[in-house]
């Protein structure tokens, strides 16, 4: 059996759907900008649904699950951040993308990957 590392990205809450904001299902949703500048809306957890708001950072959990044949990442509002421990989480992968873009970050993301040939 594989074992499963779990994984979290950090994002800052632009706006919240749900409750009175929204017909439809009862779900809470959240669109977010990530620390890598992209912006997404995600589901909240119920656990924490309640308590997301404009301005929160949260974390998001990536942890890959399987979907039939294929590792896909969660996707899902799983914790609030408070204010003070969030602005220092978000500063830090903000920083570690700032130096990424750069070229002078010690992680390396390889940026012309090969690509594999299409045969159809």
């Amino acid at each position: 059996m594989i074992e499963v590392q779990n994984m979290y990205h950090v994002g800052k809450v632009l706006e919240v759907w749900g409750g009175k904001t929204t017909k439809g299902e009862d779900a809470v949703q959240a669109t977010l900008e990530m620390w890598d500048e992209n912006v997404i809306t995600l589901k909240a957890d119920v656990k924490v649904s309640k308590q997301v708001r404009n301005g929160d950072f949260v974390l998001v959990d990536y942890t890959p699950v399987m979907m039939g044949a294929s590792a896909v990442p969660r996707q899902m509002i799983t914790k609030v951040l408070e204010a003070k421990a969030g602005e220092r989480a978000w500063n830090a992968y903000k920083e570690f993308h700032k130096k990424q873009r750069s070229g002078k970050s010690s992680v390396q993301v390889p940026v012309n990957m090969p690509q594999e040939s299409y045969f159809g």
